[in-house]
């Protein structure tokens, strides 16, 4: 008994031959991609960045007022609407640590640019040159994400900061 083999051009067009046309299996990737969105999306995870104390030279220059300056910056994994905080430059004086301003339901929306990130830029507190005294930011809120959910910030300034500068009675 012989065996009879196929003829090596004819199993060619067999093996590269898609058993399913490649119109069709693009339009499944396309179907998947649509139910089932390009992978699940991360938690969010938002953070407050409280910047040291700082004298301002922009005060100082455009609007001749001397003032020590408090910039806070949130920033998430995601796309945020708004962020909300409540902030306060705080002083050492003596043994004791009290809050010299404070700044209530202060609102910033992200740039289009950056989403993501919300800077407040002008919280100051006008001051008079004197001896240095030691000033700290603290920080707290929330950031309102573009998919309506809600996610709670804090944040300190890195350390105080002495400044030759007292805050003016409000």
């Amino acid at each position: 008994m012989s065996i009879t083999l196929p003829k090596p051009g004819a199993l060619k067009p067999f093996l590269t031959k898609p058993k399913i046309p490649g119109l069709l299996a693009i339009g499944l990737l396309a179907a998947q991609y649509i139910l089932f969105g390009p992978g699940t999306s991360p938690d969010p995870l938002c953070t407050l960045k409280v910047e040291q104390i700082h004298k301002s030279t922009n005060l100082i220059e455009e609007q001749k007022i001397l003032a020590i300056k408090l910039n806070v910056t949130s920033e998430c994994n995601v796309p945020q609407d708004s962020t909300t905080i409540d902030a306060s430059i705080d002083q050492i004086l003596g043994i004791q640590q009290i809050t010299v301003r404070e700044f209530i339901n202060e609102i910033s929306r992200p740039t289009k640019n950056e989403n993501s990130k919300a800077r407040f830029l002008w919280l100051f507190a006008e001051c008079e040159k004197s001896e240095p005294i030691l000033y700290s930011g603290y920080a707290e809120g929330h950031v309102l994400l573009r998919d309506g959910r809600k996610i709670e910030v804090s944040g300190f300034s890195p350390k105080f900061q002495a400044i030759s500068c007292q805050v003016k009675a409000k």
